[in-house]
């Protein structure tokens, strides 16, 4: 994916304290991670720097002024002719719009008049809210201004389906579903802290109910305070802490000097409140998601609500939660006592609460954002100067790498935007995209034996290649619409079915570019590779190319010259290398821990319990193996990294002296590349197959599926100074091709006979 310039307009952002400041503060900061270029435009705020330069972004001030009740938050005011000068000077590839106060809907039209693409996102009922605030006139008014502002942006992005469906009701268009994250290594169990229970004067065994949030008259302060009185007249011996200021703090501490009110506080700080305590009660029927119900369960909290919004998304009735129906307030009380009377059930629904949100990761969150921006993006540009179509699927990480990498080796020879990768699946239907990459993983790591069915029927099935065009209508008409839109003079997929696609292009009467298929398997080649006619295949090695000469592909059309990976392999190949064995070095294992593998955590705490070597973890966005691998690692003398996603795997590889993962395509390929020998840990039937065969065959690595094993592997390959270690290292060289992306690069281009010499640096 392209790195994106990103203007985000908010009237809210950290350090204010809310919802909607503290989600587009992560997603800001994540998608500046993510290489993106980042500018946040708010309200100035007297006590914060003007214009400020942060790590992952960038804020600039705009006119605002206060809120009356809000000292520090601010109303943006328009800021059309401002906007609209910064943007001429200096256009984003897209806008994004947070709030739709009169900054935000300045920036619509700032944006539209430039003709820069703008999204937007709802976070808050204010036509509800008028109702709440006493101004019930003003709420077709405020509803009017609502659509009005969201209507004019390309899409709309809502945080649950739930709203989706309320808002499409009213009149909205173009809605798109994000979510909201959380961050496991912020919100934990284990940061409960005994001296702070002990501040609210609590037992051990005593509960504490924790509330967080903005006290405004629209939160149903006064159910919430009902709870808490039934929740003490059945247990005596209650806490409750409440976190958070607003307009209602004065009078609701007045009233209730039994509770503990402790203002706002920092986000470090909230984690420990939350952690230390034992029970959330949710009584608000405002929220458009709530983020602080998912916080409260990821820090171990008991919690309860109505049944709406997050709690309908992440809450299984008496299993890691308590839901009651939003129209009976009476159910909720009732549920609040459950939890302050029935230890058992208490400690139950806290244990099973983290675990229940560990997938919702922020960064899992922000990738979908960032597809759908980028999707936005391109659909938005006009047509561009000849170039490559690359095109790729997720389904399996080696078909996206090798489009990424062979795309980076293009526009490194031809100059920038030559290349493009695109995912027809994911634009066509992106709900129906993801639920079906869920599905995948779920198969090959559940049910293997039921894939190795699946792709065994399709490697045979003439007549499942026969319907594919009928199967993938609405996708090809997509594409068709992209090359006629994009006019590139070469297509190149890493995906297969593209080319029953290109074919079916080619019978409804159209003409498109020559097209190319990069076989990212090795091997075990599915024949949906060679299923349906192409210009030429380019193989990852000579044992795949003799695979496909015996289906009958004609020798002059596969090209055998390597996976396309990482340009950092060459350009290091000479450079980087692990400390050598034969001197006495520590050896050093690289594991990677790939989400949803089966017995990957076993094998990872026997290397960290059982041996004295250099261990480095990367386990991309399983912030729950994260966190397991850190309390296990805990006390360890000999050096152990964890990473979470890392862009560093290439160097990883390089340094290491043998890496432990499960046999998938890019992975195999890549530390082919880096000359590291491979432990495989986990053979997918079918395409993996070939790829742990390639490594046999050539003596370069072993298999290594349990734990005993696996540590019996390593002993004999770093015993004898690395002797057996040494022997796989000198296999791999003649397999590496580092260079692989820039060769396949260069020959697609004078195949397709390509001359783009106003590009050419």
């Amino acid at each position: 994916m392209e790195n994106l310039k990103i203007a985000i307009v908010t009237e809210t952002f950290p350090p204010e304290i809310n919802g909607v400041s503290m989600t587009f503060g992560v997603i800001a900061a994540e998608l500046g991670r993510r290489g993106h270029t980042v500018t946040v435009y708010r309200p100035h705020r007297p006590d914060l720097p003007g214009d400020n330069v942060r790590r992952d972004f960038r804020e600039v001030s705009m006119p605002g002024i206060p809120i009356p009740g809000y000292a520090l938050l601010r109303l943006g005011l328009p800021a059309f002719h401002r906007l609209k000068k910064l943007w001429r000077a200096d256009p984003p590839d897209i806008v994004h719009v947070v709030t739709e106060g009169p900054l935000g809907a300045t920036a619509v039209s700032a944006a539209r008049a430039l003709k820069i693409p703008v999204t937007s996102s709802f976070h808050t009922n204010f036509h509800q809210y008028a109702s709440s605030y006493g101004f019930a006139l003003f709420h077709h008014a405020t509803l009017s201004w609502l659509r009005r502002v969201h209507n004019r942006t390309c899409q709309t992005f809502v945080p649950t389906k739930e709203l989706s469906v309320e808002l499409a009701v009213l009149g909205f268009k173009n809605l798109r579903p994000l979510s909201r994250g959380i961050d496991l290594r912020q919100f934990s169990p284990s940061l409960r802290d005994a001296s702070l229970r002990a501040e609210w004067g609590a037992a051990p065994d005593d509960p504490v109910v924790l509330h967080v949030g903005r006290m405004a008259t629209e939160k149903n302060y006064p159910h919430l305070f009902k709870c808490y009185a039934a929740m003490r007249a059945a247990n005596p011996r209650t806490r409750f802490v409440v976190v958070g200021d607003g307009p209602l703090r004065a009078r609701l501490q007045t009233d209730h000097p039994e509770c503990i009110f402790t203002g706002f506080m920092s986000r470090e700080n909230l984690a420990r409140h939350y952690a230390s305590a034992d029970i959330y009660i949710h009584a608000s029927l405002s929220e458009t998601f709530g983020n602080v119900l998912t916080e409260a369960m990821g820090s171990g909290l008991a919690v309860a609500g109505f049944d709406y919004a997050a709690a309908r998304l992440f809450v299984r009735h008496e299993e890691n939660g308590l839901v009651a129906p939003c129209d009976q307030p009476a159910a909720l009380e009732a549920a609040a006592v459950r939890l302050v009377s029935d230890a058992a059930l208490r400690r139950k629904i806290r244990t099973a609460a983290p675990v229940s949100v560990a997938h919702q990761s922020w960064e899992n969150v922000v990738a979908r954002f960032e597809s759908d921006l980028a999707a936005t993006v391109a659909e938005s540009r006009p047509p561009a100067p000849a170039r490559l179509l690359i095109l790729s699927a997720s389904y399996g990480e080696g078909h996206n790498a090798a489009a990424r990498n062979l795309a980076i080796a293009v526009n490194a020879d031809q100059g920038p935007g030559t290349a493009r990768v695109v995912d027809i699946f994911s634009l066509t239907a992106p709900r129906l995209d993801a639920f079906s990459r869920g599905a995948y993983l779920s198969i090959i790591n559940r049910v293997p034996k039921v894939w190795s069915a699946l792709y065994g029927w399709l490697d045979r099935s003439h007549r499942f290649q026969a319907l594919l065009p009928n199967l993938l209508k609405p996708q090809i008409r997509r594409l068709a619409a992209l090359i006629a839109r994009e006019r590139p003079v070469v297509i190149c997929s890493t995906y297969p079915v593209y080319a029953f696609m290109i074919e079916q292009m080619k019978r409804d009467g159209l003409t498109p570019p020559p097209h190319y298929n990069v076989v990212t398997d090795s091997i075990s080649i599915n024949s949906l590779w060679w299923g349906a006619p192409c210009a030429g295949w380019f193989v990852p090695n000579v044992e795949s190319a003799a695979v496909l000469h015996a289906a009958g592909v004609s020798p002059q059309r596969v090209h055998d010259c390597g996976f396309p990976t990482p340009v950092f392999f060459a350009e290091n190949e000479d450079q980087l290398a692990p400390p050598p064995l034969a001197e006495g070095a520590r050896p050093r294992v690289l594991f990677i821990a790939h989400s949803g593998v089966r017995g990957v955590a076993g094998m990872a705490e026997r290397l960290i319990a059982d041996s004295d070597w250099e261990l480095t973890f990367a386990v991309g966005r399983d912030e729950a193996m994260r966190h397991h691998l850190e309390c296990a690692a805990a006390g360890r003398v000999a050096p152990v990294k964890i990473f979470g996603w890392t862009d560093q795997i290439p160097h990883l590889m390089m340094t290491h002296h043998v890496v432990v993962s499960k046999a998938g395509g890019a992975t195999t390929q890549e530390a082919i590349a880096a000359r590291c020998p491979m432990i495989v840990s986990q053979i997918v039937p079918g395409q993996e197959e070939g790829n742990y065969e390639l490594l046999r065959r050539h003596g370069i690595g072993a298999f290594a599926d349990t734990p005993d094993v696996l540590m019996e592997v390593c002993r004999r390959a770093f015993a004898d100074k690395g002797a057996v270690w040494s022997a796989w290292r000198t296999a791999l060289k003649p397999l590496a091709r580092p260079h692989a992306a820039a060769v396949i690069a260069d020959c697609v281009l004078k195949e397709a006979g390509i001359a783009l010499p106003e590009l050419t640096q």
